[in-house]
C-alpha cells in the first residue's frame, strides 16, 4: 500500500473508531442493552488501536527501505489517474524524447528525483502485465552515450523484459536495448572511419585546447570552454571553429551534421539521423501493425531533432532552453500550444497529460 493510502486509511480508522466508541457511551447513558454497548465500545477502541499499528508497520518499512537504499522508491510512490478511457484515444505507438532539456534539466544541473519517480510511475503502468500495450512507451532519443542512457533506463523503469524496445543513442549512431543490455550500431564502417578522423583532427588542433571532448564511441561531442571571466563559449562559435579546422585538414564537412544541443556541439555523419533509428525501431517492434513515423510523438529540443519534424504525428518542446529553430518549427508545424511553458521533465509530464490523458499524482 502506498504512502497516501496508508496514512488516509489510518486516519479514517482512528476517527471512525473514536466515533463508534463515543456512540457506545451515548447508548450506555440511554439505557441500551449492556452487551451491545460493550461490543460497540470494544470494536471502536480496537479500530482506533489498529490505526497506529498500521502506521508503525509503515514506519518499519521506511526504516528497512532506508537501510536498503530504496527510501525514495517507497515514499515517492505515485499513481496514474486516467483522465479519459485510453481505449477511446488515438494513442501513438511510442513517444520519442530527447534527454537533456527534456528528461533532465538543461545545463547538467541537479535532477528533481521526485519528478523522476513520477515519470517512473508512468513506465510502471506501461510495462504492467495487466494492461499490456495500453500506453505508449517513452523511447529516449539522445546524443548521450550508452552508459548514461542505461542509468536513465534503470532509474525510470524503462527495462521491459517482455518487450525490449531500444533507446536511440549518439543521435542515431546506435540502438541500446536496456533489457538485454546490448548495443546495435547503425553507423557503417566508412562513417566510423570518418568520425575517427574528425576526432583526431579536432583533438590535435590548438584551437580546441580548452574544449572538452565527451567520451563517445561513434559521434564527436565538443563542450564549450570558459574564458578567464567565466564566460561560456557559444555553441555557434564552436561549430564555426570546427568547420574551419576540419576544412583546413581536408575533410568534406558537407558529409557531416553539426547539431546544437543545450550544452554542446554534436558532430555525426550526415546520413546518420534519429529518423532512420526510429524507422528501425518501428520496423522491428511493430512488424504486424505496420507502424510509421506518423505513429510517433516526439519531445524535442536539439537541432538533431529537426529531421523528425514534419515526418512524425506531432511534436512538443519546452519553452525553456530549447533551440530557437526547433521551437519555431514546432510552433509552425503543430501549433503554438505545442511549446509547453514548463521546464524539462515537467514539460514531459504535461505532454503525457495532453497525449495520453493521464495525470500522475
Amino acid at each position: 500500500m502506498d504512502k497516501r493510502r496508508t496514512i488516509s486509511l489510518s486516519i479514517f480508522l482512528f476517527v471512525s473508531g473514536g466515533l463508534v466508541a463515543l456512540l457506545s457511551f451515548f447508548l450506555d447513558t440511554a439505557g441500551q442493552a449492556r452487551a451491545s454497548v460493550e461490543f460497540l465500545r470494544a470494536f471502536g477502541f480496537a479500530t482506533m488501536g489498529y490505526a497506529p499499528i498500521m502506521l508503525a508497520i509503515f514506519a518499519y518499512d521506511l526504516v528497512k527501505a532506508w537501510g536498503s537504499g530504496k527510501l525514495i522508491a517507497t515514499v515517492s510512490k505515485y499513481r496514474i489517474r486516467e483522465l479519459e478511457n485510453p481505449t477511446s484515444l488515438d494513442l501513438p505507438a511510442l513517444i520519442s524524447s530527447n534527454v537533456e532539456g527534456c528528461i533532465t534539466p538543461a545545463g547538467r544541473s541537479d535532477v528533481d528525483l521526485k519528478l523522476f519517480w513520477k515519470l517512473r510511475a508512468y513506465h510502471e503502468r506501461v510495462i504492467d502485465k495487466n494492461t499490456p500495450d495500453l500506453y505508449p512507451p517513452i523511447v529516449l532519443c539522445t546524443g548521450r552515450s550508452q552508459g548514461y542512457v542505461e542509468l536513465l533506463a534503470q532509474e525510470l523503469g524503462m527495462i521491459n523484459e517482455n518487450r525490449d524496445i531500444p533507446m536511440i543513442i549518439e543521435n542515431g549512431c546506435a540502438l541500446y536495448y536496456p533489457a538485454s543490455r546490448r548495443t546495435v550500431p547503425l553507423i557503417l564502417n566508412p562513417d566510423i572511419n570518418t568520425m575517427d578522423r574528425v576526432r583526431e583532427v579536432l583533438d590535435a588542433s590548438a584551437e580546441f585546447d580548452d574544449n572538452e571532448f565527451e567520451p563517445k564511441k561513434w559521434m564527436v561531442t565538443v563542450n564549450p570552454s570558459r574564458d578567464a571571466s567565466g564566460n561560456i563559449e557559444a555553441i555557434g562559435d564552436i561549430k564555426s571553429k570546427a568547420i574551419r579546422v576540419l576544412t583546413a585538414a581536408g575533410e568534406d564537412t558537407s558529409k557531416l551534421r553539426f547539431d546544437s544541443c543545450t550544452s554542446a556541439l554534436d558532430i555525426t555523419p550526415a546520413d546518420v539521423t534519429k529518423v532512420k533509428a526510429l524507422l528501425k525501431i518501428l520496423g522491428d517492434h511493430f512488424p504486424d501493425s505496420k507502424k510509421t513515423l506518423k505513429d510517433v510523438v516526439a519531445i524535442v529540443d536539439s537541432t538533431s531533432d529537426l529531421p523528425l519534424l514534419g515526418k512524425i504525428k506531432t511534436a512538443y518542446c519546452s519553452t525553456e532552453k530549447v533551440h530557437p529553430e526547433v521551437r519555431s518549427r514546432v510552433e509552425r508545424l503543430y501549433g503554438a500550444d505545442h511549446a509547453v511553458a514548463k521546464p524539462d521533465i515537467l514539460a514531459v509530464l504535461e505532454v503525457l497529460r495532453c497525449v495520453c490523458r493521464v495525470s500522475i499524482t
